[in-house]
Parts: structure tokens; sequence; C-alpha cells
């Protein structure tokens, strides 16, 4: 081996060793990224962090919420179904402080008709917005109150007075006075001049002696 070689021998060695660090270093750099894009991309579907519709739905449900607890000084919630997830269903009155009795109605807002890219959430009128799906005129004082859904399509509400609370035990699905609409067959209108059908629930009575067991195993524990 001449002198040259011996003399650059270590320096050629060092420059292959370098290479070939920088080439296992990328190669795994390389195989962390697919591990964790092989999580955020399922079965290679670009998968966003966030859902823009979803966001904009719970937005608006916030805002649609915080709308309704200024106009009546009470919270309403918003409900939704599997079926219609992108219908805000919710209960409001139309009257005066003077008046002996109201009108009690059950609207909905529909984000996916309402096909605005950029909502102003302050200034919106998200109620006249709104479609109608039941009004009846009520004593002054007296609300609508929704329950839930049963199902995808019954909307389970009752009329009661606005200071009336269940208690700590108490569950709205054993009221007696429960009624329903069928959404899939409501009339939807802006007007507020129509009204849909509806019909007394029956809570079927396995769900009926569940909630009473319930009920009564809350009070055992107060």
């Amino acid at each position: 081996m001449s002198g040259v070689l011996k003399k650059y021998l270590p320096m050629v060695i060092g420059v292959i060793i370098a290479f070939l660090g920088v080439g296992v270093g990328i190669y795994f750099s390389n195989s962390n990224v697919n591990s964790v894009n092989s999580i955020i991309q399922p079965a290679g579907r670009s998968v966003s962090f966030y859902d823009y519709e979803a966001l904009k739905a719970k937005l608006i449900k916030v805002e649609l919420e915080k709308r309704l607890l200024f106009l009546h000084d009470a919270e309403r919630g918003t409900y939704t179904t599997p079926k219609y997830p992108n219908r805000f269903y919710y209960t409001t009155i139309s009257g005066s402080d003077v008046s002996s009795q109201d009108i009690g109605i059950i609207k909905y807002y529909d984000l996916s008709v309402d096909k605005k890219e950029n909502i102003d959430m302050e200034n919106f009128d998200f109620v006249n917005a709104s479609d109608s799906i039941y009004k009846k005129t009520i004593p002054h004082y007296n609300e609508f109150r929704i329950v839930g859904f049963f199902g995808d399509n019954k909307l389970v509400f009752f009329e009661t007075s606005n200071d009336d609370s269940p208690g700590p035990c108490g569950n709205d699905w054993l009221r007696t006075n429960l009624q329903y609409i069928d959404i899939d067959n409501a009339v939807s209108t802006k007007v507020e001049s129509i009204s849909s059908a509806k019909e007394a629930f029956i809570l079927p009575s396995a769900l009926k002696q569940q909630y009473q067991n319930e009920g009564n195993d809350c009070y055992n524990k107060l």
C-alpha cells in the first residue's frame, strides 16, 4: 500500500461511515413517518385533523343555544337524530310579557339546506332562519320541552310550566303527558301557521320499568 493511500485511508473510511449513517437515519426517519401515517390515514385514505362540516355544526349548535338562552332567559337544548344529523330541533315561545297566553313552537334549523359557507355567528338570525313544525297557544309561563328522539323519527315532547323541575332523580321519559311528532311526515313552514300532526307517546313497558328502577335506586342513595 502506497504512502499516499495510507495517509488518506482513515479519511476515506470516515466519509464512507458518515454516508452510511445519514442513509440509515433517513431510512428510520421515513419508517417512523410511515408508521404515523398508517395511523392517521387508515387504508390509504387521507384524513384531516378536523372535519370542517362537523366543526361548523358544533359551532352553530353552541351559538343557537346561546341565542335561545338570551331570548328566554332559560336553557333550551337542541336535539338531533342520526337520520338528520344537520337538523337542530328546539322549542321556543312567541308572545309578550303582558299577554295571558303565548304561542309554543317547535322548530329546527337545517344546516344542510342553508348553504352559506361563512356564517356570521354573532349576527345571523338562526331562529328566523328555522322551520316550524308545530305550534299551539299555551298559557303564559308554560312551555314545550323536548325529551328526545325515540327511534330516528319520533320527536317526543311535553307541555309544562317553565318552573317545573323533575328533581335530581326524575326522568322526563316517565311523564304521563308525552306526545310525539313523526318528523318524516312533519309539515315544515317558515310562516308558523301550520302545525304537524301529533300523537300521544306511550313508553314501552320494559323501558318504563327500567327507568322506574333507576329512579328508585337514585332516591335510595340520596
